[in-house]
């Protein structure tokens, strides 16, 4: 049911076509095509409207050809719309590759890049007086088809799959995480910001490599001539620095074979690292300080929608 209300959104939020193409129409006319297709799992569904694709592209470019009086190496009126309906097509067997290595990243790559030919193309049709409709509408179809395509990988192919071992991977890197930010803030309270800054370069090149020793001198050498040096400022820019290393480090240990996007990941490390941190603020700050900070803040709400 999730996936399908997440479907139903990206529907709802794409734009319509120059020529009103409804995308719904378009689902319904691949999907009502083959009564079988309602047994396909999520990536033969996603083979199939790409195969589906592919044809409307090789059907739309071999009327090109006709009705421009297409020669191989003389310009003609479709031309740029025949080279890019060329790489269009020839871009569905590196599509079928990627997604049987499961390279979903290269897979969306290659979507974007039929969607950015077609949109290339309708610019210039739209350009030709009179405009020629047959070629709009299918090169609209193709965009459509390039989009339900893309709804398929992210929100059912790529959807991000939580279990207990992805939440155990996942805690050291949120432990890490939440000391990085804690001990920059801490960091920022005792100095100045470009104090912090400083520091950071002082921790990440000699665990890069000690042949910079000289440039790790001279920020050590900055910050304790800085002229508001604190030694907890310091050693929070140091620590912060240092989290962040490891938090790199056990991401790339603990997510390797997992296929979660970019987007999904932070989410999750986001959601972990706020239970983490939240029963330690609620002992240092105490629940009456949460309190009075959310008060304060409805109190501004309240005045800046009064005086909007």
């Amino acid at each position: 049911m999730q996936g399908l209300i997440c479907w139903l959104q990206k529907i709802r939020s794409t734009p319509y076509a120059p020529n009103k193409i409804s995308i719904l129409h378009i689902v319904f006319q691949v999907l009502n095509a083959n009564p079988e297709i309602a047994r396909l799992d999520f990536p033969s569904l996603f083979k199939f409207v790409l195969n589906y694709q592919a044809q409307n592209i090789s059907d739309t470019l071999k009327q090109f050809k006709l009705s421009g009086g297409y020669t191989p190496g003389v310009e003609s009126q479709y031309s740029l719309c025949i080279e890019l309906y060329g790489w269009a097509f020839d871009n569905r067997d590196s599509t079928l590759r990627y997604l049987a290595a499961k390279d979903y990243n290269s897979v969306s790559t290659m979507i974007g890049g039929t969607l950015e030919d077609m949109f290339t193309c309708t610019d210039d049709l739209s350009t030709m007086k009179p405009v020629p409709q047959f070629f709009m509408t299918e090169s609209n179809l193709i965009k459509e088809l390039s989009k339900i395509l893309a709804v398929i990988l992210e929100c059912f192919i790529k959807a991000l799959k939580i279990d207990l071992d992805f939440w155990k991977s996942l805690f050291p890197v949120a432990l890490a995480h939440t000391i990085g930010h804690v001990e920059a803030i801490v960091s920022m309270s005792k100095v100045v910001v470009s104090f912090t800054h400083t520091s950071s370069k002082a921790v990440r090149q000699p665990l890069a490599s000690l042949s910079q020793a000289s440039s790790w001198a001279r920020c050590a050498l900055a910050a304790v001539t800085e002229l508001n040096f604190s030694m907890i400022g310091f050693m929070g820019a140091m620590i912060s620095n240092l989290a962040f290393v490891f938090r790199n480090i056990f991401s790339k240990k603990g997510m390797k074979g997992k296929s979660v996007s970019v987007m999904n990941y932070y989410a999750c490390l986001s959601m972990m690292t706020l239970l983490i941190v939240t029963p330690f603020a609620n002992y240092v700050e105490g629940p009456q300080m949460w309190v009075d900070g959310w008060q304060n803040d409805v109190s501004k709400s309240d005045q800046t929608l009064s005086s909007g």
